[in-house]
């Protein structure tokens, strides 16, 4: 007989979920630091700083210093735009996003942040670094974060159990969510993008039906994937073979609608970095 109340239940697993969702967002920061600092595009050292202020709203704490605004801002102006990724991306723009809404955000995860760091690190237990971050994000609205409901928090009690509550990590988790993706928009047209559309292309992994057979090759009627290799198209069934890789990449970005012409902006690309190859059959590769 399990003799676990449900409110313990209820906060273990609320606990787990907390755990993950941040660990979930600081990889996302780990990785699209890391594809700037791959591209050349910033030092290692700037990679690890820029990973840790995608965390942080700007000026925040007794020592201020740079936050996700200012480091989406340097990571666009350290890059140059991509007119293939422009073209690509042209014909689903989503509205502007609303930069005003990442310090709010930010300071409602550094709440949620801390209360991780307190399981992880203090046996649950509130610490100061919680209530201070609580009371830092008293007076924030939901219009704010843009949402219309913020993440729901439990007034802590220095001294006492971290309590959390399931709308609040589902209302964190959709914030990061928001995050995200505003901050994949605010660098969707960058060369670093485009880079990073290109390798993933190279490696497709879902090139097959089957990711059992991940070391086969992936034929269509006009083309084929290699494994870890290039996409292979015929000078006769030029054009079809465009549209076999043109429809991976709409499905690597998830885009609902897109135009082939925009995406043969980044034909010569694809070429050029050996992403795809032009053979006289698909037999001679």
């Amino acid at each position: 007989m399990v003799k676990t109340s449900w409110d313990q239940l209820d906060q273990q697993t609320c606990q787990l979920l907390l755990i993950n969702t941040v660990a979930l967002y600081e990889a996302w920061c780990y990785e699209i630091s890391s594809a700037f600092y791959s591209a050349g595009v910033i030092s290692e050292k700037k990679q690890r700083d820029y990973q840790g202020s995608l965390q942080y709203p700007n000026h925040y704490g007794p020592k201020p210093k740079d936050g996700i605004n200012s480091t989406v801002k340097k990571l666009a102006s350290a890059d140059g735009v991509s007119a293939a990724m422009t073209a690509l991306m042209s014909s689903v723009l989503p509205s502007a996003v609303d930069e005003a809404t990442f310090t709010p955000r930010m300071r409602i995860y550094r709440l949620f942040k801390e209360a991780r760091n307190s399981i992880s690190h203090r046996g649950s237990v509130v610490g100061n670094e919680v209530c201070d971050a609580y009371n830092d994000c008293a007076a924030l609205s939901p219009a704010d974060i843009g949402m219309r409901k913020a993440p729901e928090f439990p007034a802590p009690v220095l001294g006492e159990q971290v309590r959390l509550s399931w709308r609040g990590i589902i209302g964190l988790s959709d914030m990061l969510r928001r995050v995200v993706a505003d901050v994949d928009h605010l660098l969707m047209c960058t060369k670093t993008a485009e880079l990073d559309l290109i390798e993933r292309l190279r490696t497709d992994p879902a090139a097959l039906q089957d990711p059992s057979e991940a070391g086969s090759v992936a034929t269509y009627r006009y083309a084929k994937k290699l494994p870890d290799g290039p996409w292979i198209v015929t000078r006769a069934q030029l054009e079809r073979g465009q549209s076999t890789i043109y429809s991976a990449a709409v499905r690597l970005l998830g885009l609902t609608k897109s135009r082939k012409e925009d995406f043969l902006v980044l034909w010569p690309d694809l070429l050029a970095r050996g992403t795809v190859e032009i053979h006289s059959s698909l037999r001679d590769s």
